[in-house]
């Protein structure tokens, strides 16, 4: 009998057969270390989006504070609404 060589980790070749599927190899394993840094990657992104958010807003509530100070009232008020949407 011809010995079996490895190529890579999930490919067996055997010189009379030729190419043929490894049977320990699992799409899954390789597959779930990506996963997890997805995953990571998107709460990520939404704890960075809610930090922007969140002082964007505190900068449209300080300029209203200070434009209400300086008697600029409507304007004021439109930085006031602009905070509490974002």
């Amino acid at each position: 009998m011809l010995p079996v060589q490895k190529l890579h980790y999930h490919l067996e070749v055997s010189p009379r057969i030729g190419y043929s599927l490894d049977p320990d190899f699992s799409f899954e394993k390789i597959v779930a270390p990506y996963a997890q840094s997805e995953r990571a990657a998107q709460k990520a992104t939404i704890l960075q989006m809610a930090t922007m958010y969140t002082v964007f807003g505190g900068i449209l509530l300080n300029l209203g504070v200070t434009l209400a100070n300086q008697g600029s009232q409507v304007i004021a008020n439109g930085s006031y609404v602009g905070a509490g949407v974002s």
